[in-house]
């Protein structure tokens, strides 16, 4: 079974606020389904993090 996360839920993971998570939805950045409210599928939630995790390699370099 999918377990869906609310824009509540996913902030409280995130450790951001529920505004953001809204934008990142808007943005196209995190996708949720409209079901009864806008929900995050745990999975999309996880691809969004790994997506955005930096390998210990690349961090610091930016500025090289």
């Amino acid at each position: 079974m999918i377990k869906l996360l609310t824009v509540t839920e996913a902030s409280k993971v995130l450790r951001i606020n529920r505004n953001s998570v809204y934008k990142l939805i808007h943005a196209g950045d995190l996708k949720a389904v409209n079901i009864n409210g806008l929900k995050i599928p745990e999975e999309n939630l996880e691809t969004f993090i790994t997506s955005r995790t930096l390998r210990t390699e690349t961090v610091g370099k930016e500025g090289k």
